[in-house]
């Protein structure tokens, strides 16, 4: 259980527990947050890419199994001109490789870490190891290769947020897309 010690110090007499050395080590929100939402963003990629591996495996089989039959193409709901199936499929599986590339390259940017730069990112008050013995030890506990960045940059940059929200945006609209087709080619045959 826990115990309150009794230190019988006056308000800010920190010689026996310093609240920045002692308690809080250095650490800062500006360096622990944004740490934390990186690893909170990395870990759902990873298996969200393997599952569109395995759509786009699928998608490159339908353009070969589906490659001789002939559908009347549409633009705007309209007939249009013939196209092979295959044709079509071959489209949804350049689509989702490019949206995998998207993604794989957003994961790589929030490998990138910022940890241990404390209040504004050039790690004062910390130990000259300390960076890289905590992103070490992040990796060790996550299985992947993190590495540090420039850590007053990432105190700040939102860029790395905003390739993983690109790329699972895009994502959506592709997903989106081949979903409707999908749904009217029921709908029309």
């Amino acid at each position: 259980m826990w115990r309150l010690l009794n230190l019988e110090e006056k308000p800010g007499d920190y010689h026996l527990v310093h609240p920045n050395n002692h308690v809080n080590m250095a650490q800062s929100s500006n360096d622990v947050i944004p740490t934390t939402i990186r690893l909170a963003c990395f870990s759902p990629l990873s298996p969200l890419i393997e599952e569109l591996e395995k759509l786009l495996l699928s998608s490159m089989q339908n353009q070969k199994e589906y490659d001789h039959v002939i559908k009347v193409g549409r633009t705007h709901l309209e007939d249009a001109v013939p196209i092979r199936y295959g044709q079509v499929f071959g489209g949804y599986a350049a689509s989702l490789g490019k949206c995998i590339v998207r993604l794989a390259a957003s994961e790589n940017s929030m490998l990138e870490l910022g940890i241990g730069g404390t209040a504004v990112g050039t790690g004062i008050n910390t130990h000259p190891d300390f960076k890289k013995t905590i992103i070490f030890g992040t990796g060790q506990t996550y299985g992947f290769q993190f590495y540090q960045g420039n850590s007053i940059m990432l105190h700040w940059s939102m860029a790395g947020f905003v390739d993983v929200s690109n790329a699972l945006r895009i994502l959506a609209i592709e997903l989106n897309k081949i979903s409707n087709d999908l749904r009217l080619l029921k709908f029309w045959t």
